[in-house]
């Protein structure tokens, strides 16, 4: 008999795409329960964007990387349910921590999105390292650069993430500010990483091919 392999790229996006409908679901309500409040309008913005990004992005690698082990479907998973802002939705609502507010939940949830991501692809770089030369398809040989530099990024914007969220806690600026702040720190950090990883992703892949 042929054994068939889940297709654990479709499994992984029908998961997102529930988890999603629920983020956007749960956000609608919490708004309208908090009366359409500043904090939390500015907060519902960051999760359609965070969810809507990170979906592009998620499509975009499941084209090209064959999830095939356990340690990545494990990965891809906890990604989707960072990705639908699910840490943010629990604390907010649960109060889960005393002192810990809606804009730090935010940043705990962004924090974590950068270092499940970081840690996803250093698994997939790892696998893709273990092919030859000849195994690579040119597909790949441009996913290497993009995969480097963000793991390189996604473990130094989780520690600024986590410090900023320690500070956060401690200040006492009101809650409209710290959600503002949460919003640019994270519109700032996709402005980087689609200016600046375009221009080094290239040699980084040389740079990666030439060690093997």
């Amino acid at each position: 008999m042929i054994e068939h392999q889940p297709n654990w790229d479709e499994h992984i996006l029908i998961v997102f795409s529930v988890l999603a409908g629920l983020a956007f679901t749960e956000s609608f309500s919490q708004l309208s329960l908090k009366g359409f409040g500043i904090t939390e309008s500015i907060l519902t913005f960051l999760v359609f964007y965070v969810v809507m990004d990170n979906w592009y992005w998620l499509h975009k690698d499941l084209v090209i990387i064959d999830v095939t082990s356990s340690i990545e479907v494990v990965l891809y998973l906890l990604s989707v349910v960072s990705y639908s802002c699910v840490p943010y939705m629990f604390g907010t609502k649960s109060n889960a921590v005393v002192g810990v507010g809606a804009a730090e939940w935010m940043m705990i949830n962004l924090a974590i999105i950068c270092f499940i991501d970081a840690t996803r692809k250093t698994a997939s770089l790892i696998k893709l390292h273990n092919l030859s030369l000849e195994g690579y398809e040119e597909n790949e040989k441009k996913l290497i650069g993009r995969f480097v530099f963000f793991v390189i990024t996604g473990f130094c914007y989780t520690i600024f993430l986590i410090i900023a969220t320690a500070y956060s806690v401690k200040c006492t600026s009101p809650a409209e500010f710290k959600a503002t702040l949460v919003v640019l720190i994270w519109i700032a950090i996709r402005i980087i990483d689609l200016i600046v990883m375009p221009k080094i992703s290239y040699w980084v892949t040389n740079v990666f091919l030439e060690r093997k």
